[in-house]
């Protein structure tokens, strides 16, 4: 019910960079679960290789959606 009725989620993960190595890191991304009215309950959301998030994705195993 929660991905049906939510714009935005958190997704953290453990930082991996310089001065914040194994630190928690969280950030906000707009998520869509498909078209309103039929929606499948599965999240997605676009991320750009750059971000500080698919760069902690690519090399943390730890991962969470919020």
């Amino acid at each position: 019910f929660y991905v049906l009725s939510a714009d935005y989620a958190a997704v953290a993960t453990i930082s991996i960079h310089k001065d914040t190595d194994t630190y928690p890191f969280a950030n906000l991304f707009s998520i869509s679960d498909g078209p309103i009215g039929n929606g499948t309950g599965i999240p997605y959301m676009y991320l750009i290789p750059l971000h500080y998030t698919s760069e902690n994705l690519d090399v943390s195993k730890h991962r969470t959606l919020i």
